[in-house]
């Protein structure tokens, strides 16, 4: 028991405080210092300690250096990306672990994990869990990983050319990471004011693309005796191709130079130019 002494506006009041009050007090506060969320359980005393061990430095840095070892692997399963050079056309020796090896660090990782996600729902409980997508996805995403690498095992390591869970293994690094997760809970909530802005910008490029054919039609016959390149022949030949030459052209990485034939031929060509950059940079 510890005596807590509260400060009243006549005299101090003493009150007895349990250690598993301390210790919910201090949890809380440790929950609000690093930003966790505070629906958990807070008793007993025993999952209390559990919760402040699981949080603890050095457990998240073990939970880190796993994922940053599962991460790791890629450079060195095949087909590796270790060499000396990167000259292909002297073929250099690619340094990649042997199969056993692979597999048998890819299953710890994801035991662990495994016992990480239960360590989890015991913590927080089964009612809060259900109401956590990051947890849920938690167990989904480790869970295709365990089916895929079985398959894995089964057929070898070069012969399974399709790997899924070399794809999901980024997530583990956006799960530990709570800056990550509200990077996307960011991205979530702002997701109908991205897919608006958009379309409107496909609208855009697609009404410009339409204009842009017509106004450039490509040349019926190269005449070789003119060196001046022709607009609609090389920006403008069909819509797809139209299509991205505007695109880029949005991002400026081929301004001027989609522009010059149509202006060397014309001055006036630079307004379409001019409206569609203004519209698509500025306005939108």
């Amino acid at each position: 028991m510890s005596d807590i002494i509260l400060n009243g506006p006549n005299n101090g009041i003493r009150e007895s405080w349990s250690e598993e009050h301390l210790i919910q007090a201090i949890v809380l506060l440790e929950d609000a210092y690093s930003f966790r969320s505070i629906a958990h359980k807070l008793s007993p005393l025993n999952i209390l300690k559990l919760y402040r061990l699981y949080w603890s430095k050095w457990i998240q840095r073990l939970l880190t250096l796993i994922v940053s070892c599962q991460l790791f692997l890629i450079f060195i399963q095949y087909p590796s990306s270790l060499s000396r050079t990167s000259d292909l056309t002297k073929q250099p020796k690619r340094s990649t672990l042997p199969c056993s090896i692979q597999l048998i660090i890819e299953y710890l990782c994801l035991i662990i994990f495994y016992i990480d996600a239960i360590i989890r729902v015991y913590l927080i409980g089964i009612q809060h869990a259900r109401k956590k997508p990051w947890l849920i996805s938690y167990f989904i995403v480790t869970t295709i990983s365990m089916i895929d690498l079985i398959i894995s095992t089964n057929l070898g390591c070069q012969k399974k050319t399709i790997n899924i869970r070399y794809l999901l293994r980024p997530f583990y690094m956006a799960f530990i990471s709570q800056e990550m997760k509200k990077v996307f809970n960011s991205l979530r909530k702002s997701f109908l004011q991205i897919l608006s802005v958009t379309l409107l910008l496909a609208i855009h490029i697609y009404f410009f693309s339409v204009i842009g054919m017509i106004l450039f039609p490509p040349a019926k016959s190269q005449d070789s005796t003119n060196d001046r390149i022709d607009e609609g022949t090389k920006y403008f030949p069909d819509f797809p191709d139209a299509l991205i030459n505007l695109i880029v052209l949005l991002t400026t990485a081929n301004n001027p130079d989609v522009t010059l034939p149509a202006y060397s031929k014309n001055r006036l060509y630079i307004i379409y130019f001019a409206i569609f950059l203004t519209i698509g940079k500025i306005l939108i």
